[in-house]
Parts: C-alpha cells; sequence; structure tokens
C-alpha cells in the first residue's frame, strides 16, 4: 500500500471514529434533570471532550476559590442553552483560566498552538485533540498534493476560519477538504 494511500485510509478511519456515535457520553449524562445546555454537552462529542478537558485542568489548577468560581462560570455556562458556539466559547474560556494556573506546561496538540495569536478557529484546535488530529492528517495530506492545490490559504480564511469556534462546523469544513485531497490523489494515482 503506497503510504499516501495509507495515511488517507487511517484519516478517514479516524474521521469516522469521531462521529458523534462514537462520542463517549459524561458520567454525569446519565442524570434525569439536565438543563438545557447539559443535554446539549451530552449530545455532542466536541463538546463532551471540551467538558473532560475542563475536568482536567480542574482538577490540576490551583487558583484561589475555586469551587466558587467553578459555581459562577456554571451558571454563566447553562445561560447558553443550546447554543453551541457560546457553550464552547465558555469552556475555552474557563479551560484558559484554570491552565494558566497549573505550573506544569501543557502540552501543543499541534506545533503552532503557542503561536501569540491564534484566530477563535486556531484556539478552538488547539483545545481539542480531535480537531488537532484532523489539522495533522489534512497537513499530511496536504503536502502530498501541494503542488496541485494553490487555494489551501483560500480555503483556510474563507471556510475554515469562518467557523469560529463551533468544532462540528471545523470538523465538517476538514472532512470536506481532506475529501478534496483524496479525490486529487486517486486522480493522480496515487
Amino acid at each position: 500500500m503506497r503510504p499516501v494511500f495509507a495515511a488517507f485510509t487511517a484519516l478517514v478511519t479516524a474521521f469516522y471514529a469521531l462521529s458523534p456515535g462514537a462520542a463517549n457520553a459524561q458520567s454525569w449524562c446519565g442524570a434525569t434533570t439536565l438543563n438545557a445546555t447539559e443535554q446539549t454537552i451530552c449530545s455532542s462529542p466536541f463538546l463532551g471532550e471540551l467538558d473532560t478537558l475542563l475536568t482536567d485542568a480542574y482538577s490540576a489548577s490551583d487558583i484561589a476559590n475555586k469551587r466558587a468560581t467553578q459555581r459562577t462560570w456554571l451558571q454563566a455556562r447553562n445561560a447558553c442553552g443550546r447554543d453551541t458556539i457560546c457553550i464552547s466559547d465558555a469552556y475555552l474560556s474557563r479551560i484558559a483560566v484554570l491552565r494558566a494556573a497549573v505550573a506544569v506546561p501543557v502540552v501543543l496538540l499541534r506545533p503552532w498552538c503557542d503561536a501569540a495569536s491564534l484566530n477563535p478557529t486556531e484556539q478552538t484546535i488547539c483545545a481539542i485533540p480531535q480537531l488537532a488530529n484532523l489539522d495533522a492528517a489534512m497537513a499530511a495530506l496536504y503536502g502530498s498534493v501541494q503542488a496541485q492545490s494553490p487555494d489551501q490559504i483560500a480555503w483556510l480564511r474563507q471556510r475554515r476560519d469562518t467557523c469560529l469556534t463551533d468544532p462540528t462546523c471545523i470538523e465538517r469544513e476538514y472532512a470536506a477538504r481532506i475529501s478534496v485531497f483524496g479525490a486529487r490523489l486517486r486522480e493522480a494515482g496515487q
């Protein structure tokens, strides 16, 4: 099997593993009295992943009044209702606050995640391992079709970055772009 085709096959397998059916629900999702925000989190693999990241950051952080600030944050998060972008933004902001209070360095999901000025989409990619994995896989495919793909910057700005902090939109844009690259590789006989 050619290396590029093997990478493409692995990428497609990973993409389907990230589908909503593959989501691991949070332990608290089984409660009978979930508000609209909690129901939305429990039905979204990306929001579930953000909740897991927040739990890890909360456990590792050492901030004053941690429980009180968490209760205040939960009230603000729950005010989002079913607005997934609002919920994502709330998680990303809280994770950043909690991670800033951790003495241990944070592992970068992508080499560029430590850049001084990341746009909201890039911040979301750097916070969610599945999106970082899609970005890494697409970068590998892009290297294989680079000469045939002068429109990459346009795709980044006009498609991916318009998703802002919506993980589902980002995933959808990566899937579409990876499909384009796969078609180009097939046409080239790779």
